[in-house]
């Protein structure tokens, strides 16, 4: 048999991976200790490093003479054959989170209705110099509401404030989206269906994590340049939780 393709990559936490085929479609080694681990082309594993090394960049290649400096031995240059992983389950798009696990000051407008349908309002924005200049576009959570009338009044500002700027490369696009949810009192948590869009990224977590409810001072955009206009027209917003 002959060998297979090896592209040898050391992650940005320092794990030595090694992937075996084309783009690394046969497998991929993990150096652990003492031995190269493998994993099959579509397990989690895999797809984390194929993810890191193919995808966000956070993986750096390395050569054979890396390996021998570390006196870490070669991978093996052959997959091991092995049965085909099972086809994944289907996806449940519902998410649960436990109220105990929201912010304090959330939790009295999340309970006001409890085991009934309601709806967050959740601003989504794009780094137009990542889309630009980057490995592809991605929509991020930056803040969500209860209020359908503060969401559009926030969302239209955020939207007047990027056309100001003169760049179309550089500031901060945004979407609003509408997400299903209800507090459920028989196990007290907050359970959501998310249905992501494509370039789409966020959780049940991301929103409750940045909700914005009536008495709390309104959110700044997204950060960056436009973040200090927002500050000259609106004034500074003390008490605004910082999201990360």
């Amino acid at each position: 048999m002959n060998n297979q393709p090896i592209k040898l990559f050391e992650t940005h936490d320092d794990v030595i991976v090694a992937f075996v085929g084309e783009w690394g479609t046969k497998g991929v080694f993990r150096w652990s200790t003492d031995e190269w681990t493998f994993f099959q082309h579509g397990s989690r594993e895999w797809d984390q490093f194929h993810q890191m090394a193919f995808g966000t960049f956070r993986a750096d290649p390395i050569t054979p003479d890396t390996l021998a400096a570390r006196g870490i031995p070669s991978p093996p240059d052959q997959a091991p054959e092995l049965p085909p992983l099972p086809p994944s389950p289907p996806f449940d798009p519902t998410q649960k989170i436990p109220l105990a696990e929201t912010w304090p000051d959330t939790r009295p407008f999340l309970t006001e209705h409890p085991d009934e349908m309601r709806t967050f309002y959740l601003i989504l924005f794009e780094d137009l110099y990542e889309s630009y200049h980057g490995d592809g576009t991605y929509l991020y959570p930056h803040t969500a509401y209860l209020d359908k009338e503060q969401a559009e009044r926030d969302y239209n500002l955020f939207i007047q404030i990027t056309l100001r700027d003169t760049n179309p490369s550089c500031g901060y696009n945004y979407t609003m989206v509408e997400i299903p949810f209800k507090y459920v009192s028989g196990t007290k948590h907050v359970e959501s269906i998310i249905q992501l869009d494509l370039f789409e990224h966020y959780s049940l977590f991301d929103i409750l994590r940045q909700l914005i409810v009536p008495g709390m001072p309104p959110a700044p955009p997204a950060d960056g340049d436009i973040t200090m206009i927002y500050f000259e027209n609106n004034g500074p917003t003390p008490g605004w939780r910082k999201r990360r």
